[in-house]
């Protein structure tokens, strides 16, 4: 608890300096003249983000739905040391907060007090390429969600969103044991991983072990504007309940695609992703192990939005948009539309305004937020 009160007054003091500053702070760059440091570069970075959700149709049940949240502020630090123009060993951490859970205020948690989201190393060239270890985004997250991770509720058509077993473990956004390989060739990004074994996680009375995986993604940039992505995961999944030896194995297979094209003003992206046995059976929590994942599952995502630059010095820039998300998996269907603004500030702040329009086979219902963001 002292280690995390002394970073959250140095990210304070980061949040003062990077108002009148730039995007990532450098606490320490390379060529600083000082002994044993002169090779090496810090930075810090973060976003911090505040939202007010309100759901449609229901009535206030004291939760976060209905209530001012930390709605994903996260902070990040990065080193590198480098033993020449080329090479360098590299270190990155990205920490997820709920600022409520820290003075436990119930009616607005949003999450755990604190989240390792990203913990890893690892080697660079800019010759032969980066390899890394750890905790860290997938693959499949960097080339097919990530691109439409953009507008306020995203993701509820990817992975990434949690219609898996849980995305910070599943390798649906990260996961832990990952050895993951990046290279660039002309105007093709090759993505590579392998999954390691990992440790037990609980899902209520299942637990969930993955044996171990791999995973293949490349990105194209067709011009400056077009940029095409494409990958494959496969891992190996364990269920059984705890304190039996009833055990099912499962073959994981993650398959997708995306697009996204930025011509002058306009934003477009688009994905669609197939998943067998990824999809967890949560309506019946007495199903055998062999039945817990419902079989096979699609998905598609799609943004549009369009920039206006405002000759303000108090608002630079606004942007209405649109987008469409949608999974089903047997006979259920859940498809969100959105629409939304997002205004963009001096110093890297921003308010975002959002209406989802939600059709669900459990019919869920509709929810307007609001989200202001500081990003430095």
């Amino acid at each position: 608890m002292k280690l995390m009160k002394a970073f959250s007054g140095c990210a304070l003091l980061g949040l003062c300096y990077a108002g009148v500053a730039q995007a990532e702070i450098p606490l320490l760059q390379r060529g600083n003249n000082t002994p044993y440091l002169n090779n090496l570069s810090l930075e810090v970075g973060g976003s911090v983000r505040g939202a007010y959700s309100n759901e449609m149709g229901s009535q206030d049940d004291g939760s976060r739905n209905h209530r001012g949240v930390d709605d994903g502020t996260r902070f990040r630090f990065r080193a590198d040391y480098y033993f020449n123009d080329d090479w360098r060993l590299l270190a990155y951490y990205e920490v997820g907060t709920d600022v409520a859970h820290w003075f436990g205020d119930n009616r607005h948690v949003n999450g755990k007090g604190t989240d390792r989201r990203q913990l890893y190393g690892g080697v660079a060239s800019k010759t032969y390429g980066k390899l890394t270890y750890g905790k860290q985004e997938s693959v499949y997250y960097q080339t097919i969600s990530k691109p439409l991770d953009y507008w306020v509720q995203d993701k509820k058509g990817q992975p990434a969103g949690g219609f898996g077993f849980n995305p910070n473990y599943d390798n649906g956004e990260r996961s832990d044991g990952l050895i993951n390989y990046e290279n660039t060739f002309g105007d093709f990004k090759l993505l590579g991983e392998v999954m390691i074994p990992t440790r037990d996680v609980w899902d209520g009375s299942f637990i969930y072990r993955r044996g171990g995986g791999a995973g293949l993604a490349g990105q194209y940039s067709v011009n400056d504007d077009l940029t095409l992505g494409a990958a494959y995961t496969y891992q190996d999944v364990k269920i059984h309940r705890d304190g039996e030896s009833n055990q099912k194995d499962f073959d994981q297979h993650m398959v997708g695609a995306s697009v996204g094209w930025t011509p002058g003003q306009w934003h477009l992206a688009a994905s669609v992703g197939y998943y067998k046995d990824y999809v967890p059976n949560n309506v019946d929590p007495d199903i055998d192990p062999s039945n817990y994942f419902v079989g096979n599952a699609r998905s598609w995502e799609g943004f549009v939005g369009y920039t206006f630059d405002l000759p303000a010095d108090w608002v630079s820039k606004i942007q209405p948009y649109a987008a469409h998300s949608s999974t089903r998996w047997s006979n259920f269907d859940q498809t969100y539309n959105y629409l939304g603004v997002v205004t963009r500030f001096p110093y890297r702040f921003s308010l975002w305004i959002e209406r989802q329009f939600s059709n669900t086979s459990d019919n869920q219902p509709d929810v307007n937020k609001v989200r202001l963001r500081y990003d430095f």
